[in-house]
């Protein structure tokens, strides 16, 4: 039996096929400010303290039993252009920013699909934060990084969900990732595709 399109099905097709094409040309005209909160970024106040070296706020893990993580410690990329109380020379040696370290923990336990939580520091002249990534299952199932910022302004950013990492070679526009281009670098992918961070 021959299905035969009515002039309303033919209007359905196309008022969904505009759709599609004003949709896709708002999200490739939208500000990465746009993006960051219609992916679920968002922004919050928190009292952010300094420990050990690392900012933080009482409710950084939302309640995660961080017993059941491997805990990949805190890796102080921070170059001292902001300092803390009893914080001295030593605490900003270059020794200290152990990226490849960094990068291989998360590769291996994304990989192997095991728990895991890691810290790292960065500043600039005017700013300091530190990164909080929790790589665990969501609550289908599915593996994900919950990526969160405590910043010195008393503030948490969570970036929206990661949902795949990938390796790539550094490039020279990389430039917060102090390394040479031709590194391996890791790139936070987004459920849309993208990348959103890269370490």
């Amino acid at each position: 039996m021959k299905r035969i399109l009515t002039a309303a099905g033919i209007l359905f097709i196309a008022i969904a096929a505009s759709a599609v094409c004003v949709q896709s040309q708002k999200r490739r005209n939208e500000t990465d400010a746009e993006r960051f909160y219609r992916q679920g970024g968002k922004e919050t106040k928190a009292e952010v303290f300094i420990d050990h070296g690392a900012l933080t706020s009482s409710g950084i893990a939302q309640k995660r039993d961080l017993r059941i993580y491997d805990d990949g410690g805190h890796i102080n990329c921070r170059l001292g252009m902001v300092r803390y109380s009893g914080e001295t020379a030593n605490d900003f040696s270059p020794e200290r920013c152990l990226l490849p370290k960094l990068r291989d923990f998360v590769w291996e336990h994304w990989q192997s699909k095991k728990r895991a939580y890691i810290r790292i520091s960065f500043d600039s002249v005017d700013a300091v934060s530190t990164s909080h990534l929790f790589i665990e299952p969501d609550s289908d199932g599915q593996w994900h990084v919950v990526w969160r910022i405590a910043r010195h302004n008393n503030r948490i950013t969570d970036i929206p969900n990661v949902r795949s990492i990938r390796r790539r070679p550094a490039i020279r526009e990389d430039v917060e990732c102090r390394c040479n281009p031709g590194t391996m670098l890791l790139s936070f992918i987004d459920w849309e595709g993208d990348e959103i961070q890269s370490l």
